[in-house]
């Protein structure tokens, strides 16, 4: 059996918290149906660290149109005499019909490497790769990371491009990291 103390609630600091919840949720809710109008951009500034820290932040990346550019990343370690040697850290260029490349961690590993604001995975795979080769007595002095990039033609040209072999292929040393000191 409930006794009255079960009954009664929650008490007035129970009450202040869950309002001020519900106040932060239905701030969020309005800032997101309001996004498109003036209204809606001055919500979103005050909702906004609410719903990261609760991971409630949605974007709806499955309504946009498919990405334009296919990129992956090759790492090269640089030895001291300057040649280069290709290190398979990462997966090569996805396949055409990358969805399984996608899911596949190493692939996972791949895009967020290519990412701009990724700065600590590259170091990681920075890391890795110069504690593979000197465990693999042959040590590098520094790592390369190098852009690779294929643009997908618009559906009219498509047919015109030929396979994807054929498109044109752009290339960036995005970033060269020195190895850290063994220890």
């Amino acid at each position: 059996m409930a006794t009255d103390d079960a009954l009664a609630g929650p008490g007035p600091v129970g009450r202040a918290v869950l309002s001020v919840v519900l106040l932060c949720h239905l701030l969020a809710m309005a800032g997101s149906l309001l996004t498109p109008t003036p209204l809606g951009p001055v919500v979103r500034t005050v909702s906004m660290p609410w719903e990261k820290v609760l991971g409630v932040h949605q974007n709806w990346p499955m309504f946009v149109t498919p990405p334009r550019t296919t990129r992956w990343i090759e790492v090269q370690g640089v030895r001291a005499d300057g040649s280069r040697l290709p290190l398979n850290l990462l997966p090569p260029e996805p396949p055409r019909d990358a969805a399984r490349w996608v899911y596949d961690r190493r692939g996972k590993l791949a895009r967020n490497t290519v990412s701009s604001s990724r700065k600590r995975i590259r170091m990681a795979v920075v890391r890795w790769a110069c504690r593979t080769q000197r465990q693999a007595a042959d040590p590098i002095r520094q790592v390369a990371l190098i852009r690779y990039g294929r643009v997908t033609p618009p559906p009219s040209e498509a047919a015109a491009a030929g396979p994807r072999t054929d498109w044109e292929l752009q290339r960036k040393e995005f970033t060269t990291w020195n190895c850290p000191t063994a220890r």
